[in-house]
């Protein structure tokens, strides 16, 4: 496996991205509901093998990911951090 970390100018942008699209796309909460979440509530975990920017929520521990195309993708699983919700910090 070939891990590759990004520069402080990539992190940067990957961090700009991931603030745009949670301005315009809510996230789904543990109670079933939908809410703005910020960036600040991110974690960046890395790149994948694929190109995908991992970003880990730092009160659920799910993750969410930036797709190489730029997408926003959040994975529900039953797998751990793999959930598919977001609460507010407490």
């Amino acid at each position: 496996m070939h891990i590759t970390l990004p520069t402080d100018q990539q992190v940067e942008n990957l961090y700009k991205s991931l603030e745009d699209l949670l301005l315009e796309i809510p996230l789904p909460t543990s109670s079933g509901r939908s809410r703005f979440a910020t960036v600040d509530e991110f974690m960046l975990m890395g790149i994948g093998e694929y190109g995908d920017a991992q970003f880990k929520h730092y009160n659920t521990r799910n993750y969410i990911f930036i797709l190489k195309s730029g997408e926003l993708h959040v994975p529900k699983t039953k797998k751990p951090f793999m959930l598919g919700f977001f609460d507010e910090p407490s």
